[in-house]
């Protein structure tokens, strides 16, 4: 790590242990980040309110009291390694100390069992089931780790979010929620999953991963239709890496009128059946009701909008809850009738390692 690298990590480190709300990242293949400083983020009550709006956004899987739509509206702004922000204030650390612990393959199985029930039944075409791994926290640079992620994973979208409202998070998260500029947005649908193989190009993907990828395809084409947006340019399925798993991915390319604004969008695709489920309103609240955990802002959504019309929202896999004493990482997969248990906690393992890799 460079001199400037080096300071900014410090820097970093100094906005959480004075207990600074910011928001810091990198958009994919930036050679530099952006860190927004906010005095007061507000809460958004619903996604209508992200019309019109600026700034860092952070949303949770489920939106509630205790896992809020968290705004950072652009108070402060800096750009590059080289920033000077004052860090004088004499506030109180957000981050405390936790007693979580990881998901068991017990617990795992149980609700395996439980999903699998409903989908055999035929209530659920889809269903994501998820865990969590705890690990105690040796490395007490949190701005470390946030650029160490970055370097590692070059092309996902890496970030750092500290506030009162939502605790201190950390995510390299390869999944497009939505990108527009003006009136021309993208989206992609990502799923299935299988482990990187050194010396391999041409992945064979089974039946199970074919089936749970045209899932999310179909769905987001549906939801678009539903919009009235109909001239859709579809490209893939292809074979693309990230980190330590490969997925496929379908992208998707349309224009929006006037009428269709950034909230009806931003609710209509999330959360897409690559991290809920379908139908998604009864998947939401059975994975809710189910779930040993509660995902919080694993599988919400991260990233930046402006109302000139430039949105990068991305949906947010790979990533932890940092507290004083414990890293708490998420990782999930799609689950359906012809899923099997023990290939399903692995593939969980596969995509673990994305992290746990750059935890020292």
């Amino acid at each position: 790590m460079g001199v400037f690298q080096s300071k900014y990590a410090h820097l970093l480190d100094r906005l959480v242990e004075h207990g600074i709300s910011f928001a810091c990242y990198f958009l994919p293949n930036a050679t530099e980040p952006t860190l927004v400083v906010e005095d007061a983020p507000a809460i958004l009550d619903g996604y209508h309110q992200l019309n019109g709006k600026h700034g860092f956004v952070f949303a949770p899987f489920n939106a509630s009291e205790a896992n809020p739509i968290v705004l950072f509206p652009s108070g402060r702004v800096a750009s590059g390694f080289n920033v000077d922000i004052d860090v004088s204030a004499d506030g109180k650390g957000l981050v405390s100390f936790t007693s979580e612990n990881s998901t068991s393959f017990t617990c795992y199985s149980k609700t395996f069992s439980c999903f699998m029930e409903q989908l055999k039944a035929e209530r659920f075409a889809k269903l994501v089931l998820s865990r969590r791994q705890v690990v105690e926290r040796n490395e007490q640079s949190v701005g470390s780790l946030f650029l160490k992620a970055n370097s590692s994973y070059p092309s996902a979208f890496t970030y750092l979010v500290n506030a009162p409202q939502c605790g201190l998070w950390l995510g390299a998260t390869p999944e497009l929620l939505l990108r527009g500029r003006d009136e021309v947005f993208q989206t992609v649908a990502l799923a299935g999953t299988m482990p990187v193989v050194n010396g391999i190009s041409d992945y064979q993907w089974n039946e199970k991963n074919r089936e749970e990828q045209q899932m999310v395809t179909d769905y987001i084409a549906d939801q678009l239709a539903k919009c009235g947006i109909n001239n859709v340019d579809i490209e893939g399925p292809i074979t693309v890496k990230a980190g330590a798993v490969v997925h496929l991915k379908t992208q998707f390319a349309f224009s929006c009128n006037e009428d269709i604004n950034l909230g009806k969008l931003v609710e209509t695709l999330h959360p897409t059946p690559a991290v809920c489920g379908l139908p998604k309103e009864d998947s939401l609240r059975f994975i809710v009701e189910s779930e040993s955990h509660d995902r919080s802002y694993y599988t919400g959504f991260v990233g930046v909008i402006s109302n000139n019309r430039e949105t990068d929202l991305y949906v947010n896999l790979r990533c932890m809850k940092v507290t004083q004493n414990q890293l708490i990482l998420f990782a999930g997969g799609g689950i359906t009738s012809k899923s099997i248990g023990e290939k399903e906690w692995a593939e969980t393992e596969h995509k673990l390692q994305t992290l746990l890799s750059i935890i020292p």
